[in-house]
């Protein structure tokens, strides 16, 4: 699992493009109406989800499933 380290709260379409899971807003868009994004478990599908520390967030596609904890630099 990958950590990234963000100040938080960080917002979830902020962080994809963070974590290089998306491009671009409407990128981020389109992942989370798709249903490829989770957040601890749940599928998630706001982009305005704040994100904390210790959050777990999910992306999978048809050939890779890639994890990220949310580190907060605040703890």
């Amino acid at each position: 699992m990958n950590s990234i380290e963000v100040t938080t709260p960080i917002k979830m379409a902020q962080f994809l493009k963070l974590a290089n899971i998306a491009e671009s807003g409407a990128h981020a868009r389109k992942l989370l109406e798709d249903g490829f994004i989770y957040l601890n478990g749940e599928q998630e599908i706001r982009r305005g989800k704040q994100l904390h520390h210790n959050d777990i967030v999910t992306y999978n596609d048809n050939e890779a499933r890639y994890e990220f904890l949310v580190v907060s630099m605040n703890n």
